[in-house]
Parts: C-alpha cells; sequence; structure tokens
C-alpha cells in the first residue's frame, strides 16, 4: 500500500498546482504546497561563511539607561522558573503570585517577552549562552561544540561562579555542559545536607529532587564571604508536575481563598480549583522567592547584585489562548542599581540575556569580552542596527523546530500570522511575506545544524572553552580495536575490568 499511496498523493498534489481554479486557491491548497516544500528541503547550509553566527559583539545597550553607573563589577543572580508562564505575572492569574507582583513594581519588566523553547533543559544554554539548539537543546549535543557564554566570559574576568538546582543535573546532560563551563560551584540533588528534605514521592516512587526553599536555604548556606564578583544560577523544580510540594494542604486553603476573592469568571475559577496542586505550586514558590530576598538584603552583596527572574516555558497544563502561548513568560531585571523601573513592550526572548548583560558590564568597567561572538539574540531593549531582521526562532520540543518570528510576524505550522502589541495573533494571507518568512525560516533551521554538528559557532581560537575529552592517537585507535574486537559494549566493559584488575592497562 506505500508505493501505492505516494502515488495517488503524487496526483493528488499535482491536481492542486495544475487547476489553480478558486477552489483550489485554499488552505488545503496552501498546506499541500507546503509539505511538499517541506519534504524536498534538506536543511543542508550552503551559505559562504565558515561562523554564520559570528558577529562583533554589540558594546551598547538600552539597559544602560536603566541603571546608575557600575562603580564594581555587579554581582549577577539569574533566576529560572520551572513552567511559571506569562499569566502569573502579565495576565489572568496574578494574584497567585503576589509577591513577584510587588517586586515587577520596583523592576524593569517585559510583558512581551518568550522562551526561545517549550523545555526546560533546553532554555538553560539559551539563557547562559544565546546558543543555538542543535536537534533536541544544546546540552544534548552528541560532540563538543566551541562557544562563549556568560558563564565563561564573566569568569575571565574573575567572576566566580555557580549553578544551582535541587534535581538531577545528568538528566540531558546539563552536568556535562556546567563542567565544560568550569562552573566553579555545582549544587544539585547530590549536594544537599541531611538538614533538607526532599520533595514528596508519587505514585511511581520517584521524588523530582529538593523543593525551592531548600534550594535557595542551601545556597544561603554554603554561600562564602569573597571579594569577588560572581554568577550564580537558580533553576527551580517544585511547579513542575506532580506539584507535590511541602506542605500542600495549606496552600491548597489559600488557593481556594484567593480564588473566592479574584475576578476570575466561572469558568477559570472551575478551572483553579480542578488544578489546586498547580496552583498551590506557584503560591509556594511566590513565598519561596520573597523569602530568599528578604535574606539577600542582608547580606552585604545586595546593594551591588542584579537579579533576573524569568521561567522556562509555560506549563502545558495550563490553556494555551494561540501558538504563541507555550513560549510567554515574564523577565523581571531587579536591582538596588537601578534608577527606575518601567515596563518594556519591545519582544524579547532568553537569547537576548547574555548580550545584554555582557553590553551592560562592558559599558561601565574595564571588561574584557571576545571581539566576536556567536550568539543568536541580541538587545533586550534596542535592535541592532546590524540586524536587517529581527528573528526569534523558537523549539517547541525535542525534534521539533516549528516556530519562527520575524520581526511582527509568527510562521507556525506553515501558517502564518501578525503580531499585535499584545502578542495576540491575526492571520495573514500574503504570498511575498509567506515566502520571504519561510526563506528564513529555512536559513535558520539550516545554520543550527551546520554550526551545532560542525563545530562551527566560533573558531576555536576565540572560544574560552576547552574540549577536554580524551583524544586518542591512531595507535591507541588500533589498540583498542584490537583488544575490544566490535561494538559489543558489555564484552567491552566485562574486557576493560579484566584489564584493570591486572593492571595492564596502560
Amino acid at each position: 500500500m506505500y508505493p501505492l499511496t505516494i502515488v495517488f498523493f503524487s496526483i493528488f498534489l499535482a491536481t492542486l498546482y495544475s487547476d489553480k481554479k478558486p477552489v483550489n486557491e485554499n488552505k488545503t491548497q496552501h498546506l499541500a504546497q507546503h509539505v511538499t516544500k517541506r519534504l524536498f528541503q534538506s536543511n543542508s547550509y550552503e551559505g559562504k561563511e565558515e561562523y554564520p553566527l559570528m558577529k562583533p559583539f554589540q558594546k551598547t545597550t538600552g539597559l544602560t539607561t536603566y541603571f546608575q553607573p557600575l562603580d564594581s563589577l555587579p554581582n549577577i543572580k539569574i533566576i529560572m522558573v520551572d513552567g511559571l508562564g506569562n499569566d502569573f505575572v502579565n495576565g489572568r492569574f496574578n494574584d497567585f503570585m503576589p509577591n513577584l507582583q510587588e517586586l515587577k513594581t520596583n523592576s524593569l519588566s517585559w510583558k512581551n517577552f518568550l522562551s526561545n523553547t517549550g523545555e526546560s533543559h533546553a532554555a538553560i544554554p539559551s539563557i547562559i549562552g544565546s546558543l543555538p539548539f542543535g536537534e533536541a537543546g544544546f546540552t544534548t549535543l552528541p560532540n563538543f561544540t566551541h562557544r562563549n557564554t556568560l558563564y565563561s566570559i564573566l569568569k575571565e574576568n574573575g567572576y566566580g561562579t555557580s549553578f544551582n538546582y535541587g534535581g538531577n543535573t545528568a538528566l540531558y546532560n546539563v552536568d556535562r555542559f556546567l563542567e565544560e563551563e568550569k562552573v566553579d560551584l555545582i549544587f544539585d540533588r547530590n549536594n544537599f545536607g541531611q538538614e533538607f528534605t526532599l520533595q514528596e514521592e508519587d505514585a511511581a516512587g520517584i521524588t523530582l529532587g529538593y523543593p525551592d526553599n531548600a534550594l535557595f536555604a542551601n545556597f544561603h548556606k554554603n554561600a562564602k564571604a569573597s571579594h569577588e564578583s560572581k554568577l550564580d544560577v537558580f533553576v527551580t523544580l517544585s511547579t513542575k508536575a506532580p506539584f507535590l510540594i511541602p506542605n500542600i494542604e495549606d496552600y491548597k486553603d489559600r488557593v481556594r481563598e484567593i480564588t473566592r476573592k479574584s475576578n476570575l469568571d466561572d469558568s477559570r475559577k472551575r478551572f483553579v480549583r480542578r488544578n489546586d496542586e498547580l496552583f498551590s505550586s506557584f503560591l509556594y514558590a511566590d513565598q519561596a522567592l520573597a523569602e530568599f530576598m528578604a535574606k539577600e538584603k542582608e547580606t552585604p552583596q545586595y546593594s551591588n547584585t542584579i537579579y533576573l527572574i524569568t521561567g522556562s516555558h509555560q506549563l502545558s497544563e495550563i490553556s494555551q489562548g494561540n501558538a504563541l502561548s507555550k513560549y510567554r513568560v515574564p523577565l523581571l531585571i531587579f536591582s538596588p542599581l537601578l534608577k527606575s523601573d518601567a515596563e518594556i513592550e519591545k519582544v524579547s526572548s532568553h537569547a537576548d540575556i547574555a548580550p545584554s548583560l555582557l553590553a551592560l558590564i562592558s559599558e561601565k568597567k574595564a571588561f574584557k569580552v571576545p571581539d566576536q561572538l556567536g550568539f543568536i539574540g541580541e538587545d533586550l531593549i534596542e535592535h541592532s542596527h546590524l540586524s536587517v531582521y529581527r528573528e526569534i526562532p523558537l523549539l517547541r520540543s525535542a525534534y521539533n523546530i516549528q516556530d519562527f518570528i520575524l520581526d511582527d510576524i509568527l510562521y507556525s505550522d506553515g501558517e502564518i500570522y501578525r503580531l499585535d502589541s499584545e502578542l495576540k495573533l491575526m492571520e495573514i494571507d500574503g504570498e511575498e511575506e509567506v515566502n520571504v518568512i519561510e526563506s528564513r525560516f529555512e536559513n535558520f533551521k539550516s545554520i543550527n545544524n551546520y554550526v551545532t554538528l560542525k563545530n562551527k559557532i566560533i573558531p576555536e581560537s576565540i572560544s574560552l572553552i576547552e574540549d577536554k575529552k580524551p583524544k586518542f592517537s591512531k595507535e591507541e585507535m588500533i589498540w583498542v580495536e584490537s583488544v575490544f574486537n566490535g561494538k559489543d559494549f558489555d564484552n567491552a566493559y566485562a574486557k576493560a575490568k579484566h584489564l584493570a584488575f591486572r593492571e595492564r592497562l596502560w
């Protein structure tokens, strides 16, 4: 049946192309054309530039307008709240994060902000390094890739670095990514003291790790007084299914009370009541963040610290209004160094964080940044004068790059939409616009594949990160092949164990 299906489908497509009567000039024909294009596109890079993402470092940023002069290198603390969507800070469920709402009034906040991915693990390299995705997120790339990130550049300028997570960093090779970045302190679920309690196990007997209050408490417990500036990154997990937070019944009571007093319509109130564990987890996360900030105020470094709070993506359990809803997350930048608060309307993304922070620091202080960088983002506030287009690529899920923004147009599954000032979608029907955005989208995908598979983000000569993976000589590989005789890994393990015990392995 398979060859027969291809024959009939080909005849169907040929009919649509050859007989362009009004009845065929509809979405069915457009979809058929789109599918046909997809079938014959290889996503192979055909450009002339060996490093197509590499561009000069932009030393200016719109953030400067809002900050006092920096007398010294500031501390930076980035907090990524798992599943925190825009609805909890700039939307319908604001009441469930009251402390974050209060912090927002004294912060720079973005109402049209996007995660570049619908996957939590993939958001980390987007925030830290404005990096491309590969097929399933940068940390899942099979081979080492040269790059420069916030971690590596700040470390080169004398910063201390840490990564804090209550879960398992081995998932999706996040631990490998952090080790390559030479992060000084990595705290995951293996580095918490006995005074902290793991989150409750789910029905399968599995716990995600340590809840948010333990995450922040563990950081403050291990923090040591230092004269060096620091970059500390936090990834939370309490707002992740199955939402088994500590003292959940108390938070459920609060959810019911907030729902009763809220201005939510009846259908949304019913949704909240049906998902009280989810909304309880956000109340809990909000309280944990408030306690963290209160503790921070007691530290001597507080007055010289910049705090960034964002979400990984919007939870799938929350109803999605349109094709962009999954990516819409808040961004708050709070600091005692701010001159004023403001709400920024520009559409920006996680990939813009690293370029903007580096530009902010370099404007105010003797600060070394490589002349060329391989970032996919630009400035959080200002449009780069070097960019013809404003592009925001979006990784929906692993092996699924189907969404792409070009200026004020969203391309999603072959459909195009105009974005208004509230990021609402208006379907448009322009053949020329379709061709332009499809061309730019295919160009990004080809570059994304090329630079991640061929190690072509930036040259090794300007990379601050080295490949520490052992390299074998030809002679050593011949010996390995002769000893292990094939790719039976069970046999190879047994052979290696035998040689090790005999002390004959090198």
